[in-house]
């Protein structure tokens, strides 16, 4: 945790933050070693970076003061990201992967491979994600969160939707199992598409690309999906 992030429900006075987060707190305390009078790099959500005055730190709360947000954050990553909806364990790790490289607008889509159930499950809400995007971003110094869309019919968004996507740039799908290498060097606005735990099947790979989309391998060997992220995000120019 590189950052310490401040949401606005946490500024109590202008100039003064109350932070509560157990997470944040022993961050604090036990890796980044701060006391009362010392400076910490924080960043408003959604906003700039800058320094704040430690003036209050227990297990309980840290309380901030003296704010100065002047430096913008880094810029996004030019890359839209689809990623198949997975267990609830692996879509915190790609999302805290995909915030923390700086991709802003996510795309969460079904396909033949997803377990209904996850569908149900908890993750599925704004709360869940907004953890992993703060953990990320608060790695990479970055602040500002990015937009997510969710998709349960795969056929309708892959003719839909897609289409409307190629106009941002060219869609790569990473499938392990075609002769197209992805390239070392990526450039320019692009979507990546990466499947479920199993796999894309053959009629998605299809249908991916008769829209236009290019199924890409990236390695010989079978990666896990925020690896496979972090190595296609590595590759592009703006990383």
């Amino acid at each position: 945790m590189n950052l310490i992030l401040v949401e606005e429900n946490q500024i109590t006075t202008p100039g003064h933050a109350t932070i509560r987060c157990p997470e944040t707190i022993k961050h604090v305390q036990n890796v980044l070693n701060k006391t009362s009078g010392q400076t910490i790099n924080v960043g408003m959500k959604n906003g700039n970076l800058g320094t704040a005055k430690v003036d209050l730190l227990n297990d309980d709360e840290l309380l901030i003061s003296n704010f100065e947000f002047t430096m913008t954050p880094p810029k996004a990553l030019p890359m839209k990201l689809i990623v198949a909806l997975q267990r609830p364990k692996m879509m915190r790790r790609i999302l805290r992967t995909a915030a923390m490289i700086g991709i802003k607008d996510i795309h969460i889509l079904h396909s033949f491979k997803v377990e209904k159930s996850y569908w149900m499950s908890d993750f599925i809400e704004k709360v869940q994600w907004e953890r992993s995007f703060f953990e990320g971003l608060s790695q990479s110094r970055d602040t500002i969160f990015p937009r997510v869309e969710l998709h349960t019919r795969f056929k309708p968004f892959v003719q839909d939707c897609l289409p409307q996507f190629l106009e941002h740039g060219p869609i790569v799908v990473a499938h392990p199992y075609t002769e197209n290498n992805l390239p070392s060097k990526l450039l320019g606005p692009l979507t990546v598409a990466i499947g479920p735990e199993g796999g894309w099947i053959d009629y998605e790979i299809n249908l991916f690309e008769s829209i236009g989309a290019k199924p890409m391998c990236l390695s010989r060997r079978i990666l896990r999906s925020e690896d496979v992220l972090s190595a296609i995000g590595s590759r592009h120019v703006d990383f």
